[in-house]
């Protein structure tokens, strides 16, 4: 009775190791590509950069894997603004984008709150041009 209760905890502590293994080498999986989108960033390349980010993001999407999503989302955004910052209309488009691909609830909560943040912050930049419009 004792060496089937010892070997069952073994077992346990073998399973529970492995599993956080597999997460520790999925994140693994990106960071040589974060490794990469850092070094774009401090030689001041942000396209380089983004394109990295989207192979990032359309991997991570592939794999469900929903922090690197949204990580790499907010990396686009960054990157597409300090690329073109008259047009800042890409990232909303992007983001409710995503917000019709995701199934995970936790991710479509983030992005929402993104989205909600990116609104807040486009009304308090223009504010003064929205108030200021006639009927």
């Amino acid at each position: 009775m004792k060496k089937v209760i010892l070997v069952l905890l073994i077992l346990i502590t073998v399973f529970g190791i492995s599993a956080q293994n597999r997460k520790i080498m999925k994140d693994r999986n990106y960071t040589d590509e974060w490794l990469t989108v850092a070094e774009f960033e401090k030689k001041s390349l942000p396209q380089s950069a983004s394109k990295v980010v989207d192979a990032i993001l359309s991997k991570a999407i592939k794999e469900k894997n929903s922090p690197q999503v949204i990580k790499a989302l907010i990396h686009q955004g960054k990157y597409d603004l300090s690329v073109d910052t008259q047009n800042d209309t890409t990232i909303f488009l992007n983001l409710n984008d995503m917000l019709e691909k995701s199934n995970d609830v936790v991710e479509k909560s983030v992005i929402h709150s993104m989205l909600g943040e990116l609104y807040l912050q486009y009304y308090q930049k223009d504010q003064w041009i929205i108030n200021q419009r006639t009927e």
